[in-house]
């Protein structure tokens, strides 16, 4: 019997799909059956702490003969197509081979189990070990997720024309070749090794799941695609879909894929020794993180989430464009796009947002900000930026930062973070840069304290935390802040008490400290050695 495991979204058989169980820990059960004999049914409860999380999910074992040849599945090989590039790439769907009678028996046995079932959320089909599936369709009526476990023969058909979603798990030393088709719409999950794939329907797949041949989608599916799988060296993935693609190469070895989507815009995740592309008059997206060898563009422009080429494409041969991503941000809704996708966004508008934490940066990436002379407005308390992990944020004035209530303007937290500022007026409360680990470099820009009346002042009547680090990461190194310019109100960065053994200077060397006052108040402007 296949268990199925628990792991953070939910359940799995085997490997990942989202959260269909979302809270069984025991699993007990008991399959029986033998072959030519009908499917004997033994249900089973999923229990948590005693308790019966769901009513009884049923288990089938389908007791069939081998069925001898199987068809040919996927999507087939160089015999032309009704679109596209007629000598590479076909959409015909492969001629499914019929059941044996013992199988097409053990089918309707199948069929009259699921449909006559009530009050249960999923149905499990486990095929024996000896035995393999050619053929199976899953009728209307069944109004259940289907678990389907065991030997497929190569170039089986699965049809499912139920409401209701499956998961297939192929357990094959050898890797085969399946049909997914019907009239359901929702999602099939395939976990195993295959040679083609032709589906008429969405798929899912996961890391540890093989391609080596072509997955093709039919050429009437217009839904949106993406597959995560580690493909194999040559493997395809062909559709003339103009929904979104999402291609997650997750193979070990870095392999070659071709994509061809000629009606779509692809985002390209994982990394690839060469990548042959066919895609939309727009773009294939080259996420952060991802890199290609070798990258050759049929048709289609090139965006890569970053700024430096050689960081996603070692050599590029097409005749169309590579930018870095870019986008406007007009509204706090789009804001969030600032958050996790590296490129560049410009600023159209002010913006005002009462998020605790307005750009939470976690991960990794390349990020510029433009402020195009607007102004952004951090309402609650905590951080207009806070950075965990190694991002790059690069800020661009003229324009403003501030916030509105008590709590730190600028956190930086990851020891590979790394904050650029070229400009802009920053007003923070409390502090307005800080670094609990990684870099701050300031080049340009104004610097305050919103609260400066009643904020705490050094021996010289000075601001003290108006730029700061962690104590005992400034002390270990990780924590940095070097000021090649810009203008300090009532703050010296050269002569910083808030640091241990302080004072200390965060003035970059090459670098002073111009004193001046303004409406009263001191200003200390940071300029090269030979202005």
């Amino acid at each position: 019997m296949y268990g199925i495991e628990k792991n953070k979204w939910g359940f799995r058989e085997g490997r990942a799909f989202s959260g269909l169980i979302p809270k069984a820990n025991d699993l007990i059960g008991l399959v029986t059956g033998t072959p030519d004999k009908e499917v004997v049914v033994t249900p089973f409860d999923f229990k948590n702490d005693g308790e019966p999380q769901m009513e009884v999910v049923d288990i089938y074992e389908i007791a069939m003969k081998d069925p001898g040849e199987g068809g040919e599945g996927g999507g087939g090989e160089d015999s032309g197509s009704t679109s596209g590039d007629t000598e590479e790439h076909d959409f015909t769907p492969p001629t499914p081979t019929e059941n044996t009678d013992e199988q097409q028996t053990t089918a309707n046995n199948i069929v009259d189990t699921l449909t006559g079932t009530s009050g249960t959320s999923a149905s499990k089909i486990v095929i024996p070990e000896d035995e393999t599936l050619n053929n199976l369709t899953i009728p209307e009526e069944n109004q259940h997720f289907v678990y389907l476990s065991g030997q497929c023969a190569d170039g089986a058909t699965i049809v499912n024309n139920s409401p209701k979603g499956m998961s297939i798990s192929v357990e094959n030393e050898e890797p085969i070749s399946i049909t997914i088709s019907g009239t359901s719409s929702a999602t099939t999950t395939l976990h195993g090794n295959f040679i083609n794939i032709y589906t008429t329907t969405p798929i899912s797949m996961g890391t540890g799941d093989t391609v080596s041949g072509t997955i093709t989608f039919a050429e009437d599916y217009n839904g949106n695609v993406s597959i995560t799988a580690d493909f194999q060296d040559g493997a395809k993935i062909q559709t003339m879909t103009s929904g979104n693609v999402t291609i997650n190469n997750r193979g070990e070895d870095v392999t070659s894929i071709e994509i061809y989507a000629p009606n779509a815009d692809v985002t390209l995740n994982g990394l690839s020794d060469e990548v042959i592309a066919t895609v939309a008059d727009d773009t294939l997206y080259i996420q952060n993180g991802a890199h290609v060898n070798r990258l050759v563009m049929k048709k289609g422009n090139v965006k890569i989430y970053g700024f430096n080429v050689e960081d996603f494409i070692g050599e590029y041969v097409g005749e169309g464009t590579i930018e870095p991503m870019s986008w406007d941000v007009p509204t706090e809704a789009t804001v969030n796009k600032m958050t996790g996708n590296s490129g560049t966004y410009q600023i159209v508008e002010d913006i005002t947002t009462g998020s605790s934490i307005a750009f939470g940066l976690f991960g990794s990436g390349q990020f510029k900000y433009y402020l195009n002379d607007h102004t952004m407005t951090i309402g609650n308390k905590n951080y207009a930026l806070f950075m965990r992990g190694n991002p790059t944020i690069d800020i661009y004035g003229p324009g403003k930062i501030k916030n509105g209530a008590d709590g730190y303007l600028v956190w930086v937290s990851g020891e590979n973070a790394v904050l650029n500022i070229h400009g802009g007026e920053y007003e923070g409360n409390t502090h307005t840069l800080y670094a609990e680990n990684g870099t701050i470099n300031v080049y340009d820009g104004v610097f305050k304290l919103t609260n400066a009346d009643t904020a705490d002042r050094d021996a010289n009547g000075n601001l003290k935390f108006l730029l700061n680090c962690l104590d005992a990461s400034y002390t270990a190194g990780t924590a940095k802040i070097n000021v090649y310019g810009g203008k300090f109100y009532e703050f010296n960065p050269a002569v910083s008490y808030g640091e241990p053994s302080g004072p200390v200077s965060f003035v970059a060397e090459g670098y002073h400290v111009i004193e001046s006052v303004e409406d009263g108040k001191k200003v200390y402007e940071v300029v090269k050695d030979s202005e």
